[in-house]
């Protein structure tokens, strides 16, 4: 969700963002029951495009503009980067490359989510390899205002996944504590570079 936000965000006149970051999952369990879970973390959002999560007791700084990737472990004061495609070049896989058919695209039209006017999508494929292939679905909530072009809620839906849904609540338009620090490591923090896979 926060990279899809990211690549949208190229090229538009942008706010600073923060919300409440809420994931909530309906997982299924072997005996036909669910296992309910919901968690809450923080999101922020520059004018630049750049975003910061904090979920789970982790962080993840994604930054679009340097190309990067840093997830943050404060126990031990240091920074792992993975290198990313910069938004402005890339080039994005296709279906084929991702293992998934599509077989529907449809339109959800105009409704207020979480306090902001979205347009919605909902997308169904078959995903994974021929042996393994099963049903997807994906709704999509975008913001409709230019100025604050990202999903505010996501929905996932598969017969092995159950349902996980990712959204964005309590959304505020403003710099995010004009702290130029949450977008980046710590400067006395070592950083690690991730091998290329």
């Amino acid at each position: 969700m926060v990279v899809a936000a990211a690549a949208a965000l190229i090229g538009c006149e942008k706010h600073g963002v923060t919300a409440d970051y809420v994931v909530t999952a309906a997982l299924p369990l072997p005996d036909g029951g669910t296992l309910d879970t919901e968690i809450t973390g923080w999101y922020a959002q520059d004018a630049e495009g750049r975003h910061r999560l904090e979920l789970n007791d982790g962080v993840t700084i994604f930054d679009p503009i340097a190309g990067a990737v840093w997830t943050l472990h404060s126990d031990a004061e240091h920074a792992v980067r993975s290198e990313i495609a910069r938004y402005d070049s890339a080039e994005y896989p296709t279906d084929e490359e991702m293992d998934m058919e599509v077989t529907n695209s449809r339109p959800l039209g105009l409704a207020t989510v979480n306090g902001v006017d979205a347009r919605g999508r909902i997308v169904t494929a078959e995903v994974g390899a021929a042996e393994k292939k099963h049903d997807f679905e994906m709704e999509t909530w975008w913001s409709e205002s230019i100025d604050l072009n990202l999903p505010v809620k996501r929905v996932q839906r598969s017969p092995l996944v159950g349902e996980i849904v990712h959204e964005l609540r309590n959304i505020r338009r403003l710099e995010p504590g004009g702290n130029e620090g949450l977008f980046r490591p710590d400067p006395e923090w070592t950083v690690v570079a991730k091998p290329a896979s």
